[in-house]
């Protein structure tokens, strides 16, 4: 969680946000971890909710973190991301903000400078359910007709990096915790879809 916080202090120029920092319980077990957690705790804009729910259930502990935030626009960020543009927050909260978008996702790479997600693409890869558009690529590669630089409007994108306007994740009932793990962002996605609301990746 370090190098993600630390990032996100020091490369957001958006202004207006609050951390709510999802804890399971047993993380304060380390001396070095309650230190840590206690030192960040000191932020004005963040919060430290902790939980104790087993086994892990991924929709469950964002619904839990939604329920805790006061904004308007919802960011579901995992704590293994590390921000590396300064606009980003500005980027997501402008998309998002545009009439009839209800969610905006981001670019993503692995550390090796390969393209993790750029949009989510339905029927693809080994489980034929949804897998990532341009998985792989090398940073700067121009891919299929220039698909990893053009702005799209996709049919889902992952909740690894998700702004989502929260009054609609609310209305349409937020992740689907019979879903704890794999696909939870591609489902909501398609509610939001079915519900009339476009999704933008960037």
């Amino acid at each position: 969680i370090e190098p993600c916080l630390k990032s996100l202090y020091e490369l957001t120029s958006y202004d207006n946000w609050e951390v709510i920092l999802l804890m399971d319980e047993h993380v304060r077990q380390s001396p070095e971890r309650e230190a840590y957690l206690n030192d960040i705790g000191k932020r004005p804009n963040l919060r430290v909710v902790e939980y104790s729910r087993h086994p892990f259930n991924y929709s469950w502990v964002n619904n839990l973190g939604a329920s805790q935030a006061s904004g308007d626009i919802l960011c579901f960020l995992n704590d293994d991301t590390e921000v590396i543009s300064i606009d980003w927050l500005d980027q997501l909260v402008a998309r998002v903000s545009l009439p009839k978008v209800a969610a905006a996702g981001l670019k993503l790479y692995y550390p090796d400078g390969t393209i993790q997600h750029a949009g989510v693409i339905l029927g693809l890869g080994i489980s034929g359910v949804a897998g990532h558009a341009c998985h792989g690529l090398p940073r700067g590669s121009l891919g299929y007709f220039g698909r990893p630089y053009l702005e799209r409007n996709v049919s889902s994108i992952t909740a690894a990096c998700m702004a989502i306007r929260a009054d609609v994740f609310r209305m349409i009932g937020g992740f689907d915790e019979a879903m704890p793990l794999a696909y939870n962002d591609v489902d909501l996605c398609l509610r939001l879809r079915a519900a009339g609301w476009r999704i933008i990746w960037t």
